[in-house]
């Protein structure tokens, strides 16, 4: 679904007439909601049937999916959006059905499937992204998914997982931390006003100071809630450790590169050659200018055992994030026709397909069978915030390189492409640092 969303932005810029820096909010809405729910998703996996809570999740999928199919206004379709990003906790609590249900051995290689499955309908909805949206307006793209989405959630409401001894064994254990998922949402969404407000009203304007301020402080009480909390929305004192730490950076940075390319690749697509840099692409040129991006995100899932039997994980991730910098930054100076687009999105995909399945395999090895979801729901958080930062970010550099007229110059997508792929750099540095696997150490979690 979010890969028909990435090619129909420039649709939804017009039917809306958004600029870029609010058409960012399509994402980072989205992203917003996935960081925060991630681990409340992960600790509900922990608490009650992981089955059901998947299925609760794909329900306020459809309805985020209707939300934003009937806006009629760019606000009301963020709100959809924001609904919809509930479905990204789902993915790493599938991750520890996935461990939860394979024998050791099999776990790299069922991580892998899944893996290969999210990107194989990665590449599935950039190919049918221009027929839907010519027969049914951008509108299509959310629309047609409730088909899906319903019925998988009643089978999954019908289905146990299996795990009722190890929930027995935490029913007396803390509850969901409601209070710091309000906290983070806070802050981040108030940085990210912030940062919209810049673009359009400057630094000096009341508005963008009190949004960065509000942001400024709810940080250090968020951060003093969640270190009082027995089971806090994001354990601060395991990312405290030096090792946790740098492989926090791995999650944050290569989450920054991925979306923030993401979205500034189909504006770019989109615009008018005479802008120096544009292709003047549709909304099928673009999916299919993307598609490398999918079909090698599933290859890489496919050979990440092999790699293994030469390399540990860490290296395979470290491989990834190097290959997810160089197709971030790619754009920047190779964008002169398809082929060199191509080149970019297929290696962004790769190192997405690496990094990713190296992460999950980590956790799923590290982590105790009773922790697995809420630490791999962490990765994922952390990972999602840097993904929202990535967006607005790119989205602001390129707004602000908007003549009166709203042509983007191309040193707009220039300075957003080289800023991903520098991003993308601090993961592959964060990566090769990161200690090799060492037993259950706290170090190595991630």
């Amino acid at each position: 679904m979010e890969s028909q969303l990435s090619p129909a932005l420039p649709l939804i810029q017009k039917a809306f007439s958004a600029s870029p820096v609010a058409l960012g909010w399509v994402f980072s809405g989205l992203m917003i909601s996935g960081a925060v729910s991630t681990p409340v998703v992960g600790r509900l996996g922990e608490l009650y049937d992981k089955c059901r809570v998947i299925a609760a999740v794909l329900l306020c999928v459809a309805c985020g999916c209707l939300v934003s199919a009937c806006a009629q206004d760019l606000a009301t379709l963020v709100v959809g959006q924001v609904l919809q990003g509930i479905g990204l906790g789902a993915i790493p609590l599938s991750f520890a059905l996935i461990a939860q249900a394979s024998a050791a051995p099999l776990v790299a290689r069922n991580n892998a499937l899944a893996v290969a499955a999210l990107t194989v309908s990665t590449a599935a909805g950039l190919l049918t992204v221009g027929p839907v949206v010519e027969s049914l307006g951008f509108r299509g793209v959310f629309l047609l998914p409730v088909p899906v989405l319903l019925p998988v959630a009643i089978y999954l409401w019908w289905t146990e997982d299996g795990d009722g001894a190890s929930r027995n064994a935490i029913a007396t254990a803390p509850r969901v931390d409601w209070r710091g998922a309000l906290g983070l949402t806070v802050c981040i969404a108030s940085l990210l006003v912030g940062l919209t407000l810049f673009a359009s009203n400057g630094l000096r304007s009341p508005l963008t100071l009190a949004a960065f301020a509000v942001s400024i402080a709810v940080l250090p009480a968020w951060a003093v809630l969640e270190l009082r909390q027995d089971a806090p929305l994001m354990d601060l004192r395991l990312l405290a450790q030096p090792a946790v730490a740098r492989t926090a950076m791995v999650a944050l940075a290569t989450g920054f590169a991925s979306v923030g390319a993401y979205v500034a690749l189909p504006i770019m697509l989109h615009a008018s050659p005479a802008s120096g840099i544009g292709l003047g692409a549709d909304t099928t040129a673009i999916g299919q200018l993307l598609l490398p991006l999918g079909v090698l995100g599933a290859a890489a899932t496919l050979v990440i055992q092999r790699l293994e039997r030469f390399m540990t994980m860490q290296a395979i991730m470290a491989a990834g994030a190097l290959l997810l910098a160089c197709g971030a930054a790619l754009p920047a100076v190779w964008h002169a026709d398809a082929g060199q687009i191509a080149i970019g999105t297929g290696l962004l995909g790769l190192g997405v397909g690496l990094v990713l399945t190296a992460a999950m395999t980590i956790v799923a090895r590290e982590v105790p069978a009773d922790r697995t979801s809420s630490i791999a729901a962490s990765v994922f958080l952390i990972r999602a915030i840097g993904g929202v930062f990535g967006a607005q970010v790119t989205a602001t550099i390129i707004g602000l390189s908007a003549d009166p007229d709203g042509l983007i110059r191309p040193a707009g997508f220039i300075q957003a492409f080289a800023a991903t792929g520098f991003v993308g750099l601090a993961a592959v540095v964060a990566a090769v640092q990161s200690p090799r696997r060492n037993g259950r150490s706290a170090g190595s979690l991630l």
